[in-house]
């Protein structure tokens, strides 16, 4: 026997618009992004917001991948992850942080010149309200990695509202 469903739209998708809206409406409580960057970036002479060439998803839209700046519009607890790779000969670290509201909250750092070739993730909760941002920052004299085969990636989502 299948389990009985208190979805009064069980078993009837006709019915899905009728109990709980449009999609269009659904989705304005949701906010999930993924992008990458397609070129690398550096050695930067300032701190430099770090941009997105790729967006694998944009719920909400939410995320300005030119920029490379979420925004927050529904408070909330949200996750975000970043992946970040280095592959040079120069004596360049690949220095990252993760802001929110201009205040660095984790980073990755990797400067082993030894095997040419690195990869460094970090990821954090964060309770944003209405209006913060997020983004990550590529410190001065940093160099980052990327290429089309997407090596550098920022995604975030909100995991629930408050």
């Amino acid at each position: 026997d299948r389990p009985q469903s208190d979805d009064p739209s069980a078993g009837n998708p006709d019915k899905y618009e009728e109990f709980f809206g449009t999609p269009e409406v659904e989705l304005r409580g949701y906010s999930a992004f993924s992008a990458a960057r397609i070129a690398s970036m550096g050695p930067v002479e300032e701190d430099s917001k770090i941009s997105f060439q790729h967006v694998f998803a944009n719920v909400g839209e939410n995320f300005d991948a030119d920029s490379g700046t979420f925004k927050c519009y529904v408070p909330g607890a949200y996750f975000f992850t970043f992946h970040t790779y280095r592959a040079t000969n120069l004596e360049v670290p690949a220095f990252i942080r993760l802001m929110h509201n201009g205040e660095s909250q984790v980073s990755v750092y990797e400067s082993d010149d030894d095997d040419y070739r690195d990869t460094a993730s970090n990821s954090v909760v964060l309770m944003l309200k209405e209006g913060d941002t997020v983004w990550l920052q590529l410190d001065i004299n940093s160099y980052l990695s990327s290429s089309v085969d997407k090596h550098t990636t920022f995604s975030g989502f909100l995991l629930f509202p408050m």
